[in-house]
């Protein structure tokens, strides 16, 4: 039906099949009862869109843009270096004031000029890191919808914006909550040695039945602040990162959320507290609860497995593997990409967290 089908969802009244296609961004939707369906496009203002959800009383749909963006957008270095600008054409721009943290190394009286990062704050301006002005220097609009909103009947489409950067995750609650999982980066802030260890957060959004109201954005590792690079080994394994699959119970009491990156998956409160972290197989992406809400089963994609979560005992109870034909040399090194524990000072990012499943870093 199109290029990357990515997710499914059915409704029941009306009785329609909705699928994310990925690559084209569009949501194409069916009478899933007919042998030879007539399928109907619904263009998607967003990059990737993928993860799919339905309201409780299906009437709306709920698609997650994968490769969102967060109101951040590089500045073309001729535009930098124009005397008109904010730093009067001086590039690299300062970040401190007039100087630069860290400082520049000796000997670097003309270094290239470069783009400039900016993000617009809540008032609607182009303002990068060192609280210079931009917006009389950016021209072009920039779409950060996170989620679209798509009537059931009509198709009409709204969008949730604001959330993250990456949303690689949604599931609705009963109580009609919808929940949003992902990655921020820390996109406005320059230089290396400033983002070192510390250049994404992990974020859990909370948004109003319906998609309508102000979302509430939780960071799933509240210990950590951000103000080094490195923390001891006994709190770093509290972190948790690579957020992906989600699933409610069904008294809307708890959410579950995968972290392929941590291997384990993390039950949360409605507000977004921590309950309990799981220890599960290698790369947990998918989860659903069981109708009866004992038990969360969740997909480990690196290890092929499935494991059975007690949501009495928040603990692994069973596991059951399945033929995965992944080549051993792909398993042993796949850690290496993803594992937030083995290669981040803070324990909740890693490689993946630029290279998202292992793709370009230009998000």
């Amino acid at each position: 039906i199109g290029d990357e089908p990515a997710d499914i969802v059915f409704t029941a009244k009306p009785a329609k099949a909705f699928v994310s296609l990925a690559i084209d961004a569009k949501l194409i939707s069916f009478d899933p009862n007919l042998a030879s369906p007539t399928l109907t496009t619904t263009a998607i203002l967003g990059a990737q869109p993928r993860a799919l959800a339905t309201s409780p009383d299906s009437t709306k749909i709920y698609l997650a843009m994968f490769e969102s963006g967060n109101n951040t957008v590089m500045v073309p270095p001729n535009v930098v270096s124009n005397a008109a600008g904010p730093y009067a054409g001086v590039n690299p721009p300062p970040n401190s004031g007039t100087t630069f943290d860290p400082p520049r190394a000796a000997g670097q009286a003309n270094p290239p000029a470069v783009g400039h990062i900016v993000r617009k704050n809540a008032a609607g301006q182009w303002v990068d890191d060192n609280s210079r002005n931009w917006t009389s220097r950016v021209t072009w609009g920039v779409v950060d919808n996170d989620i679209a909103v798509v009537n059931a009947t009509t198709l009409a489409t709204t969008y949730v914006t604001g959330l993250m950067n990456t949303v690689a995750g949604i599931a609705v609650a009963p109580s009609g909550q919808l929940l949003a999982v992902g990655i921020e980066p820390r996109n406005e802030i320059r230089f290396e040695p400033k983002l070192d260890g510390k250049f994404a957060k992990m974020f859990a959004a909370f948004v109003p039945a319906g998609g309508v109201g102000a979302p509430t954005i939780v960071d799933f590792n509240p210990h950590l602040t951000y103000t080094t690079s490195s923390i001891p080994l006994t709190e770093r394994l509290q972190s948790v990162g690579d957020p992906r699959g989600v699933a409610w119970l069904p008294d809307s009491s708890a959410a579950f959320v995968a972290m392929l990156g941590t291997n384990c998956v993390v039950a949360i409160t409605p507000s977004g507290s921590r309950i309990a972290k799981i220890e599960v197989g290698e790369g947990p992406t998918g989860v659903v609860a069981a109708p009866s809400g004992s038990f969360v089963y969740v997909l480990n994609r690196f290890e092929g497995s499935v494991s059975a979560i007690s949501t009495a005992s928040y603990l692994e109870v069973a596991s059951a593997a399945f033929h995965d034909a992944t080549p051993a040399a792909v398993k042993a090194g796949r850690k290496f990409l993803f594992d937030t524990h083995l290669t981040s000072g803070l324990g909740h990012t890693s490689c993946a967290t630029c290279h998202v499943d292992g793709r370009s870093d230009r998000i």
